[in-house]
């Protein structure tokens, strides 16, 4: 009687192909929120680089200035001035000069040492002879960390529409 017993039959194995009809429509929601986050991805990298496309501008017209020029202290003033204008309105930007446009860009920058520069850079940009170069370099750091510490939103709106500038 034992020698007729036949062994335990196991049921074939689960086929893994074709896989359940509920795996479509997840894999499809997997799929979709993929392309969206890659989409997303895109759309800030995009809007980032579009803000700090002004900075890199300024850096890039400034390491462009030769401190050996006659009228730095003016080019210098005049780029920073544009580069202000592109972060702040322009309404509070295009008036100032001497004193009150030294103590803007002080304020501005975290760095309080800068006040003194600025005032010579802001003093400077009107008189006709050149700067020492120990003065202009100064001047030329001071610019670059000021520009390197704009805020990476600016907070310009144009004063005609009251649209934000997206620079």
């Amino acid at each position: 009687m034992l020698a007729q017993m036949k062994d335990i039959q196991l049921p074939p194995e689960v086929s893994a192909w074709p896989p359940a009809p509920w795996v479509w429509p997840v894999l499809a929601i997997l799929l979709g929120l993929l392309a969206l986050g890659c989409w997303r991805l895109l759309k800030y990298r995009a809007a980032k680089q579009a803000l700090l496309k002004p900075r890199v501008s300024a850096l890039a017209l400034l390491a462009s200035l030769s401190p050996t020029e006659p009228a730095f202290a003016f080019a210098l003033s005049a780029l920073l001035k544009r580069v202000a204008m592109s972060y702040y309105p322009r309404a509070q930007i295009a008036s100032l000069t001497g004193d009150s446009w030294a103590e803007f860009l002080a304020s501005r920058y975290p760095n309080k040492q800068g006040f003194d520069v600025f005032q010579q850079m802001a003093q400077a940009a009107y008189r006709q002879e050149p700067l020492e170069a120990k003065q202009a370099e100064a001047m030329k750091q001071q610019a670059q960390l000021w520009i390197a510490s704009l805020p990476h939103k600016p907070l310009a709106t144009d004063t005609i529409s009251g649209e934000a500038k997206a620079c």
